[in-house]
């Protein structure tokens, strides 16, 4: 049996051992695709019917609030995004997805997520644990803009963040996601 997409099966089987039908279906299923530097893969009102693995890459999520841009996440290498309202719910998208980088994924359609989750004991473990690690993420990213001190929200990001996401995202979109400006970000990793 030709396996392809065989990063995804790594780290899935990493996550929770899967059965060897489940593997092939995966591999069927699983799709490649490479997006560029600044390409919006997502806009608002858009339906998102992909849940992604980034294989390499950087990804943003954002809203325009008169005519600014507030990012609300940041994801890299290994880890699952989507949209949320778009995807769970096949609802129009309510935010904008884009590549900070030239990015690698893998993905599923939701289709197919739906027809292995029924048919496939193993992947529903796995699907259910992916969810774990997405709302954990969320839920690290709601606290961000409820911390008061601009260094605190900063320090508070540092310790539940990879330093790379640091390292590779520009300071204006860094500080959107900290509510902070770019100005105030720069001196205070200069403090650090």
């Amino acid at each position: 049996m030709y396996i392809s997409n065989l990063f995804s099966l790594v780290k899935f089987n990493q996550i929770t051992l899967l059965k060897k039908q489940t593997k092939e279906f995966l591999s069927l299923k699983m799709k490649s695709d490479k997006f560029l530097k600044k390409e919006i893969l997502y806009k608002v009102g858009d339906t998102c019917d992909k849940l992604f693995l980034i294989k390499k890459g950087l990804i943003r999520s954002y809203y325009e609030v008169n005519g600014q841009e507030i990012t609300t996440w940041v994801s890299h290498n290994d880890d699952i995004f989507t949209s949320i309202s778009g995807y769970f719910s096949q609802e129009v998208c309510k935010e904008n997805i884009q590549c900070l980088e030239d990015t690698y994924v893998e993905y599923l359609f939701y289709e197919d997520m739906e027809e292995a989750l029924e048919r496939f004991p193993d992947f529903a473990i796995l699907n259910r644990r992916l969810m774990e690690e997405y709302y954990y993420a969320a839920e690290i990213r709601s606290i961000i803009p409820r911390i008061p001190g601009g260094k605190e929200r900063l320090a508070y990001f540092m310790k539940h963040y990879d330093p790379q996401i640091i390292e590779r995202t520009p300071n204006k979109i860094l500080a959107s996601l900290l509510n902070m400006r770019p100005e105030t970000l720069s001196r205070l990793i200069k403090e650090l």
